[in-house]
């Protein structure tokens, strides 16, 4: 069986560009608005560092109030921050608060990277990636922004990797996880094409239980399809879909698919893929 491995695994659908966010200046901030969906004392603050630059500088990892839809700057409570540097790329942080903070169901609230100590110029610096013209959030109320000092500007995206984890060793969903290389752009193909399955790859950066996947697909009528999840080459679950299952009526639109909850662990190597079988089988952009 081949598997080739394209560029992406981000939490919604569309057309995305690749955005680095580079946090080379003492006003530079990135930041996700959350709702919490659960009433859990919250410890780490976890984000993902995408490249660095030099000796980046020591940076405050924040759990902010929010105000007029963007951080406030204010923390939610004493304590409820910590730091971190960068010391290597393509690395997720877990950042421990100096207090734990536990949120009310439906409290509104930031996660805000910014810089804190140290040298922070062009030559030291780290980057934080976001993927462009995409769904803000898959109906968990997060809203991504960026700042270059001059205030928050609301990212039309979603951020590699940006959320919390709670003291019970489990993370809050957040959309968008980690990006792979680069943009897939347009791939065409059929259960006659070499390969006939083409889908993503990614190492996981902490334990979830992993239920379905959705992608944007073009399918011709009458074209079929799997989707799959791999445990490095071994299969773990798979689900079918026609022209029917796209959630619009036009050739192009999002797929989602389940499957009984699949659990994936930390530091293992994933992949999902789209699985052509059938001659009408066309797939156009892919965004898990």
């Amino acid at each position: 069986m081949s598997i080739v491995t394209l560029g992406q695994f981000y939490g919604g659908p569309g057309s995305p560009t690749k955005v680095d966010f580079w946090l080379d200046g003492s006003g530079d901030k990135v930041a996700a608005k959350k709702v919490a969906s659960e009433a859990k004392q919250i410890t780490h603050i976890v984000v993902r560092v995408d490249a660095i630059t030099g000796t980046p500088p020591t940076y405050a990892a924040r759990l902010e109030t929010i105000s007029s839809f963007v951080p406030s700057g204010t923390l939610v409570a004493a304590g409820a921050s910590g730091t971190f540097t960068p010391a290597a790329a393509n690395t997720v942080h877990e950042v421990a608060l100096s207090t734990p903070w536990t949120p009310s169901i439906n409290d509104e609230f930031a996660v805000v990277i910014e810089y804190s100590s140290g040298t922070i110029n062009s030559s030291n610096r780290a980057e934080i990636t976001y993927r462009a013209t995409m769904f803000h959030s898959l109906g968990n109320g997060e809203a991504p922004f960026t700042n270059s000092g001059s205030g928050y500007s609301q990212v039309d995206g979603t951020l590699a990797l940006l959320g919390v984890k709670y003291s019970d060793g489990t993370y809050m969903r957040c959309s968008g996880c980690l990006e792979g290389s680069s943009p897939t752009g347009t791939s065409d193909f059929d259960d006659g094409t070499n390969p006939d399955e083409r889908g993503v790859v990614w190492t996981q950066p902490y334990t979830v239980d992993c239920v379905g996947a959705a992608l944007e697909t073009r399918i011709f009528s009458g074209g079929t399809g799997d989707i799959r999840l791999y445990e490095d080459s071994t299969q773990l679950a798979s689900v079918s879909f026609d022209q029917d299952r796209l959630e619009g009526n036009a050739a192009t639109d999002l797929v989602v698919g389940y499957w009984a909850a699949q659990t994936l662990t930390k530091d293992r190597t994933y992949r999902i893929a789209l699985k052509a079988t059938h001659a009408k089988n066309n797939v156009r952009q892919l965004s898990f």
